[in-house]
């Protein structure tokens, strides 16, 4: 599961908790402040991947088990 979900992503990793930390501190500067009411995802560009290979397909983690999606 862990090789498939950094293949997913752009950064090619998991996320590490300053990921999300950082995330959560610009959210809460005052550069950002004008940004209310909105749905962030936070995913390393893994919606961003084609639909056979992203966050919502299963594929590539069936294959690498030798099971058939």
């Amino acid at each position: 599961m862990r090789s498939w979900q950094s293949a997913v992503t752009v950064p090619g990793r998991l996320a590490r908790p300053a990921d999300v930390g950082r995330i959560v501190a610009a959210l809460c500067g005052p550069e950002l402040e004008w940004i209310t009411g909105q749905v962030l995802l936070a995913d390393g560009g893994a919606s961003v991947m084609p639909p056979d290979q992203g966050p919502h397909s299963m594929s590539g983690l069936l294959s690498d088990h030798g099971r058939q999606s």
